[in-house]
Parts: C-alpha cells; sequence; structure tokens
C-alpha cells in the first residue's frame, strides 16, 4: 500500500452521522481511546482517528447484514487515495467515491452568492404569481418552498462542512429583499429558514449534525414564549407550552421552541413531529406566513439539543471559524429581516410607479401623469426606496465588520439597532404616504400596492424593530443611563 498527498483530505466532504448503524455495523476504534468521528460510506461507519506519523490514515469497517449474504469490506485512505481490501461476499460491494456520494443536497461545485441571487431572480415570477393564492391559503405555497429548495437556497448559511454554501451575511438580507419586492410572507419565510439554519451553530455540535444529518439545511421556525414550561428529567428537559408567530411552520422539518423570561431561559431543538400546529392565523397583513402557534405537550429534549437563551442571544463563540457564526443574535437578525422591509418598500414604490404611469381620474378623466404633483410623489417615492436601501446596505457591510474585528460592544449594538429601527419605520412611513395617494381602487385586494401596505404595516410592530425603543434605547446611552429593554 502507498500513501498518497496527505493534505488533499478533507473529512468535510463526507456525511457524518447522528447514531452510528447499530443494527447494521460494528463501531471499530482502531486507536483505542483517541476521539471517534462517524460517516457514511456506502452501507458503512467511518472511523477517523488520528495516527502518528506523515500521514493521516483512516480506517472504515463496513459490514452488511442480509439473510442472503454478509461481507466485511475494510477502506485504508492514505491522504487522497483510497486503498481497500474485502472479506467474503457473495455479492461484491460497491465502492463509491465518498467525495461525490451521499451529501444529500449538497452541489458538486461552490455556489457563489451571485449564482444563488440568479436562481432567486428566475424564481420571481413564480412567486409573483402565487403571493395573492399564497395569501388566501394563509401560508407559503408548496410550489414556491420546493423550488426555493430546488435552487439550494435554504443552506446558504450553513456551514460548509455540512454541506452548505458558508456565503457571506448579505445573502440572506439580499435574496428576502429579491423576493419580497414581490411577496413579502414568502421573503420572510425565506430570510427565516436561511437565518435559522446560522441560529442553529449556537447549539452543540451533535444536534446540528442532527439537522444536517440527511440534508444540508433545516426547514426551522423559532419564536421565544414566556408561556412554556420547564422540568428537569433524566437525560434532559420535558417542556410544555405554547409558542406563537411560528413563522416557517407550516413546511417544517425541525422546531426551535425558546422559553423567553425568567432565570430558566432556554432554547430547545425538536422534530416537527414533537409539536401540534394550532390554526390561528388569521392576519390582515403578512398572512401568507402561516405563523400558527406551536404546541408542545410532556415533550422530551436530551441535553444536547438545548441550551441556555443567553448563549443563542449572546455568544459571539463558535465551534466554526467563520466570523459569521460569532455574531450576537439580534444584529443578524436586523440583516436577515431587514432586506424583508427594504424589498417590500422596493415593490411598492414600482406598484405606485405603474400607477402613476396609467391611472386616468374617474371624474375628470385627467392623466396622473400629467400632473406637477403627482411627479413630486413619485420622485420623493424613489428617493425614499433608495435611502432605504443604501442604509440597509450599510447596515449589513458595518455588522459583518464589527464581527470580523470582534467588536460588538454596547455602543455598537445600540447604533446597530437605532439603525435598524429607522430603516423599518421609514419602510413603513413610505408606503403609507404611496397608499393614501394611489386612490380608492389601490384598496381591490387583488392589487400589489394594497398587500404590500398591509404587510408593512404588521410587520411595522415588531418587538425587534421598534423604532420608539431604538431611539429611546440610543438616548439613554448618550445621557450615561442603562438600557432598559433587553433586545438590542
Amino acid at each position: 500500500m502507498t500513501g498518497g498527498n496527505h493534505t488533499n483530505f478533507k473529512w468535510s466532504d463526507v456525511e457524518l452521522l447522528k447514531e452510528p448503524y447499530a443494527s447494521e455495523s460494528t463501531r471499530v476504534d482502531p486507536s483505542g481511546d483517541r476521539h471517534v468521528k462517524q460517516a457514511k460510506i456506502g452501507h458503512g461507519v467511518k472511523t477517523q482517528s488520528a495516527i502518528t506519523g506523515l500521514y493521516q490514515a483512516e480506517l472504515v469497517l463496513a459490514t452488511r447484514v442480509d439473510t442472503r449474504s454478509k461481507y466485511v469490506l475494510f477502506l485504508f485512505l492514505f491522504g487522497s487515495e483510497v486503498l481497500w481490501s474485502a472479506g467474503t461476499s457473495e455479492t461484491s460491494p460497491h465502492l463509491l467515491d465518498w467525495k461525490k456520494s451521499n451529501r444529500k443536497g449538497a452541489s458538486d461545485m461552490a455556489v457563489t452568492k451571485r449564482d444563488l441571487l440568479e436562481r432567486v431572480k428566475s424564481l420571481v415570477p413564480l412567486i409573483r404569481n402565487r403571493a395573492r393564492e399564497s395569501e388566501i391559503a394563509r401560508r407559503p405555497h408548496d410550489e414556491v418552498i420546493n423550488a426555493l429548495i430546488d435552487a439550494e437556497v435554504m443552506q446558504a448559511l450553513v456551514p460548509r462542512c455540512y454541506g452548505g454554501h458558508e456565503l457571506d451575511l448579505d445573502i440572506v438580507t439580499d435574496t428576502a429583499r429579491e423576493i419580497s419586492r414581490v411577496c413579502m410572507s414568502t421573503g420572510w419565510v425565506t430570510a427565516f429558514y436561511i437565518g435559522h439554519n446560522w441560529m442553529l451553530t449556537k447549539l452543540s455540535e451533535r444536534a446540528q449534525r442532527d439537522v444536517f444529518a440527511d440534508k444540508p439545511f433545516g426547514l426551522i421556525p423559532i419564536q421565544p414564549s414566556p408561556n412554556v414550561t420547564i422540568k428537569d428529567v433524566q437525560g434532559g428537559y420535558e417542556i410544555s407550552g405554547r409558542s406563537s408567530f411560528s413563522s416557517g411552520i407550516m413546511h417544517a422539518d425541525w422546531v426551535l421552541i425558546a422559553k423567553a423570561g425568567g432565570d430558566d431561559a432556554r432554547v430547545f431543538l425538536v422534530p416537527r413531529e414533537d409539536v401540534e400546529v394550532d390554526d390561528v392565523w388569521h392576519m390582515s397583513g403578512m398572512s401568507a406566513t402561516g405563523s400558527n402557534d406551536v404546541i408542545v405537550e410532556k415533550c422530551f429534549v436530551p441535553e444536547y439539543r438545548t441550551t441556555p437563551a443567553t448563549v443563542l442571544f449572546e455568544t459571539t463563540n463558535s465551534i466554526h471559524d467563520n466570523p459569521l457564526y460569532r455574531i450576537p443574535l439580534l444584529p443578524f437578525i436586523f440583516c436577515e429581516v431587514m432586506g424583508v422591509y427594504v424589498g417590500g418598500l422596493e415593490g411598492a414604490t414600482m406598484a405606485f410607479d405603474e400607477l402613476t404611469q396609467t391611472k386616468v381620474a374617474a371624474w375628470s378623466a385627467e392623466v396622473l401623469a400629467q400632473r406637477q404633483a403627482a411627479h413630486i410623489n413619485l420622485g420623493e417615492a424613489h428617493a425614499q426606496a433608495r435611502a432605504a436601501g443604501i442604509l440597509l446596505d450599510q447596515q449589513v457591510v458595518d455588522t459583518q465588520a464589527i464581527a470580523d474585528a470582534k467588536d460588538f460592544t454596547m455602543e455598537n449594538r445600540l447604533d446597530l439597532k437605532l439603525r435598524a429601527t429607522y430603516i423599518s419605520n421609514m419602510c413603513r412611513e413610505s408606503v403609507n404616504t404611496m397608499m393614501s395617494r394611489a386612490g380608492t381602487r389601490m384598496f381591490d385586494l387583488k392589487s400589489p400596492l394594497q398587500r404590500f401596505f398591509r404587510d408593512i404595516n404588521v410587520l411595522g410592530t415588531h418587538a425587534f424593530l421598534d423604532w420608539e425603543v431604538g431611539r429611546e434605547l440610543y438616548g439613554r446611552n448618550r445621557l450615561g443611563l442603562p438600557p432598559n429593554n433587553p433586545l438590542l
């Protein structure tokens, strides 16, 4: 057996398992007391260990038991070369190219931000055409969610070691912004799905691997709630309660249940099948998000799938090297969701622009585009949309720079909070102004402008982006007073 160039070997090229194949394979640790990791390769379990010498060697013991045959396959990897020998079998085992096998959903080539945004843009006509239908159904459209999954959008911020794209922070902002120009509800849910995969990196490595074992993303809602009770039990916790406003629950495969407030505030990762969905989402705005209530009743959560809420909100530590995963929760969320506000404003502005160019006054038969006031109103609308976009772009750039510098001081976080709440309020006021000038027909439920109007006013009440709180927190800090609100 000869060795290859060991620097070419990447453990991240192999998918790791949640648990060993208890019924079909034997776990072997040839190193005795060394740390062991497991990964699928064909039918087997791969055991990684550090071996002294010039090369890193990998031993794989794969076993398969069925009524017809039994074989044992030993694989030795030296560097990037695979060397193998087989025991007896009626059927020879098939040795897969492990660099291209078993990573469901992973791309053969690295996906860039430009690639992903082009895919998103190609889906905009579909999302636009399904927007009204989704609103009536009070949930995201199945066809749209499936198309976003097929386009590999959901794994935009998932670490590469799990098969994700691990792109920069601006991808979640720009993706949400692009989609929200035609449907804010779909933009909101998509931003949550992308961003909540990022949130998983705040949990234990084992919990992360549970979610990413079969595909490089999860579809995960979260909404902190004080209405969750926690009971310590052997091996973990038992939780019961209700969590409202669970955007993304209608297509979820995992759920994050967060107990808010109190010394026992914690976050719990549970499979979708362990929760009940209460269909209560009857809202005048953002109705297509399907943000129904989630109910858990005596649900057991193992210790490794939970973490204190302070870790989720405040930690700047991570098992991953990328500074992206060291951003505290609120500064990240501002970048996650602000694309929805600004994209909604941009979509409303284009709808107002189209109206201004085509509307004829009912009583006077005057063409609106010939009025001086219409020119001024349209110019103002575009100026506000442009300004909001520039402010948002700078917010994302600054957040990433602060993360790179590991400088999330109180002053920086209050500044980011102030700017985010200002942008959200600016978007709402601008849309409201356009709607007040649009005329009665624009309140028809088929009109995109009225949908932007309803959606932005519902989002404008979100606790994380309250303009009054943002101003007050910043002003208090300037006067030497401590924060009086934890959402910063």
